[in-house]
């Protein structure tokens, strides 16, 4: 170097800074392997990789879910409650917005069932694979086919003091998660919660009064005005 001559430095870049022109997402450092959930708005949630994901969202590496819960209080004792929702042959008698249940494969702990309800005037149906689960006391359907194929619905039964706490929770992957928005209105806030609400409030009712046992199942149309099920997006 000549004596007199100037030395420019390069100023160097702050890391973590991406420079212009990288991925505009940025990740707060994290261990291998960990996941950073992030929750919208429009009640699903997805789940990313903590690494930068270049030039925006690969799909392949998100994990976009609709999560919903809908529960209520039910004044009854524990098993009596858990064996009438895993008697899917009593739901049409006692819930009126149930058309038919029709089994394709029967046995004391597994089902294969066709089930048909309304929302509304709407008439909708889906098969479900069901599980009873005497030791846990959980009552699980995985949805097989259509629109709803491979969503999870799991009902649990818990003590409280004021009763038995009843939830049903439904999980699906969207496995377009572009139409995640969409597909969480329609199914989700449209389809599952509103007929979660009245399977809890008619059931609610059934197993609260003992006339309703009697009662044929025409006569519960007016059922759910005074019990109205907790609901919640995640």
């Amino acid at each position: 170097m000549r004596r007199g001559s100037t030395v420019n430095k390069q100023p160097q870049k702050n890391q973590g800074h991406s420079a212009a022109g990288d991925d505009p997402v940025r990740v707060a450092p994290q261990q291998p392997g960990s996941e950073m959930n992030s929750r919208s708005r429009f009640g699903f949630q997805i789940n990313r990789e903590t690494r930068n994901i270049h030039r925006g969202y690969d799909c392949n590496r998100l994990d976009v879910r609709m999560h919903k819960s809908n529960s209520i209080v039910m004044r009854a004792p524990r098993r009596t409650i858990f064996e009438t929702a895993a008697n899917l042959e009593l739901w049409p008698k006692i819930l009126p917005h149930y058309r038919y249940i029709r089994y394709l494969a029967r046995s004391p702990e597994r089902n294969l069932v066709v089930m048909a309800a309304r929302r509304g005037p709407l008439p909708i149906s889906w098969t479900s694979e069901q599980i009873i689960d005497r030791d846990k006391l959980e009552v699980r359907f995985r949805h097989l086919k259509a629109f709803t194929k491979g969503m999870d619905v799991v009902w649990t039964f818990r003590e409280t003091p004021e009763g038995v706490r009843v939830e049903i929770v439904h999980v699906l992957r969207f496995r377009i998660p572009l139409l995640a928005p969409v597909a969480e209105i329609i199914i989700g806030r449209f389809f599952v919660q509103p007929v979660a609400n009245k399977t809890l409030r008619c059931m609610k009712q059934y197993l609260e009064s003992p006339t309703q046992h009697l009662m044929p199942a025409a006569a519960h149309e007016t059922v759910g005005a005074r019990a109205k099920p907790t609901e919640t997006n995640q």
